[in-house]
C-alpha cells in the first residue's frame, strides 16, 4: 500500500511539472517571448532559436525605432 502511495505522489509531481514547463517555462511563439520580457510594442524582424532559448530581433517604436534584440532563456 505505500509502495503505491509513494507511486502515485511521484506520478502527480512529474504531471506537475510538465504542466509548468509546458505552460510556464516553453515559449510557443515570438510574440509571447517579447510579452514575458515586459515589451508589449514592437514589430519582430527576425526570430531563432538559439541553445538556451530564442533570439528576437525586433524594432520598438517607443526607442526611436531603432532595432532592439531580446533574448528570452
Amino acid at each position: 500500500m505505500k509502495k503505491l502511495l509513494y507511486a502515485g505522489l511521484v506520478a502527480i509531481i512529474i504531471i506537475a511539472a510538465a504542466y509548468y514547463f509546458w505552460t510556464e517555462i516553453y515559449v510557443f511563439i515570438p510574440q509571447e517571448a517579447l510579452a514575458r520580457s515586459n515589451i508589449h510594442s514592437g514589430e519582430i524582424l527576425h526570430s531563432a532559436k538559439v541553445e538556451d532559448g530564442l533570439l528576437i530581433f525586433y524594432r520598438d517604436p517607443a526607442d526611436t525605432g531603432n532595432v532592439c534584440v531580446a533574448c528570452l532563456l
